[in-house]
């Protein structure tokens, strides 16, 4: 049982941190932002950060998707609307381009729902962190889950909303076809913050 939802505050706060900390890693190596940014050289990288949607924005959103978003991923597009970390490693929708995954992607979501892993029981499928393993999926779950990410490399992120936790956040998916499932987590901030861990461990430029 967990509590926590983030504010547009709380998204703010972190999305900065994040950039500030790739922008760091950037800086000591000589290397501009622009490298790996589609921003010009003139952007202040040490401060960047998208405007956040407008709630009509978001109400247009919702009535395309007829569905309520999650109010942490709904307060995350109100500080941000979209991503693109500063090395590009990360890339996350504004709310123009986001949809269900199977209006592009409808054999890829075939193609897990006939895979035969649709019956992982709870005690495997509700692990998450290290005890999880990504093999423990339900394909099912794709034609109905949220494209929130372009697809990069094969990659996208997801946001599943027949699995919602006492918060009524929805669980979370790093989806990859290079992995034999999805990396699965209880909410879109959960996830978020692996990444961040993730970005802040590992720059290989």
């Amino acid at each position: 049982m967990v509590s926590f939802i983030p504010n547009i505050e709380d998204w703010t706060i972190f999305l900065d941190k994040w950039n500030q900390q790739v922008f760091e890693k950037l800086k000591a190596r000589n290397i501009s932002p622009s490298k790996y940014h589609h921003y010009s050289e003139d952007t202040d990288y040490n401060c960047y950060h998208l405007p956040g949607a407008t709630e009509a924005q978001i109400i247009e959103l919702e009535q395309k998707l007829q569905t309520k978003l999650p109010v942490g991923y709904r307060n995350f597009l109100s500080a941000s609307n979209g991503y693109v970390s500063l090395d590009r490693r990360y890339m996350f929708c504004d709310t123009d381009k986001i949809d269900w995954f199977i209006q592009e992607n409808l054999k890829w979501a075939e193609i897990c729902d006939n895979s035969g892993r649709r019956d992982i029981s709870d005690e495997k499928y509700f692990q998450y962190g290290a005890a999880q393993d990504c093999c423990w999926i339900r394909g099912r779950y794709m034609k109905t889950a949220l494209q929130i990410s372009p697809v990069d490399e094969s990659y996208v992120y997801l946001l599943n909303p027949l699995i919602i936790d006492n918060r009524n956040e929805w669980e979370s998916w790093g989806l990859g076809s290079k992995y034999p499932g999805a990396f699965r987590y209880r909410s879109f901030w959960d996830m978020m913050q692996t990444l961040y861990l993730k970005s802040c461990e590992s720059y290989l430029f």
